[in-house]
């Protein structure tokens, strides 16, 4: 991943990142040896799912049948039961997003699927669920926006 960022010469200024592991780690992959300082902000934790917090989804669909599904589709605009929503997560992430509108260099930011979700609709102030489903990127995909205007310059997609 790293051999691809040099090669667009994209190099970061700082680095922001979950205080969870997976992403501890994939910030190291995609550092792979550089000097740069990973502050860690309890900010970028993944969208809080309450009830449906660590169960399978096939487990949710038979206790609660198609209403799962539905939910699903809302991509959080609506919270799971004791969850957060979108909007949430969006409101949680602002301090880290106001911190970062005026840095002068490229900054990294690793959290997770529904983080980066908020990242982007709060960026560009789209929180309809077609921006939401254009938002989600797979785990080999980096977003690479600008703050000012708010927009994706490029995705960058590394074969693993």
């Amino acid at each position: 991943m790293q051999s691809e960022l040099r090669r667009r010469n994209l190099i970061f200024s700082r680095v922001i990142c979950s205080p969870l592991s997976r992403a501890q780690e994939t910030t190291r992959i995609i550092l792979d040896g550089s000097t740069n300082t990973v502050e860690t902000n309890e900010a970028l934790l993944e969208i809080n799912l309450g009830d449906y917090e660590g169960r399978f989804e096939a487990d949710l669909r038979e206790e609660i049948g198609p209403a799962y599904d539905e939910w699903r589709k809302t991509r959080h605009r609506e919270a799971a039961p004791g969850g957060e929503s979108i909007y949430d997560v969006a409101t949680r992430i602002g301090p880290v997003l106001d911190s970062v509108r005026d840095e002068a260099g490229a900054v990294l930011i690793v959290a997770h699927g529904g983080v980066h979700m908020a990242i982007k609709a709060e960026l560009s102030q789209c929180f309809s669920v077609d921006c939401l489903d254009e938002f989600h990127q797979d785990n080999n995909q980096i977003d690479v926006w600008t703050t000012d205007p708010p927009m994706r310059l490029e995705r960058i997609e590394v074969q693993t």
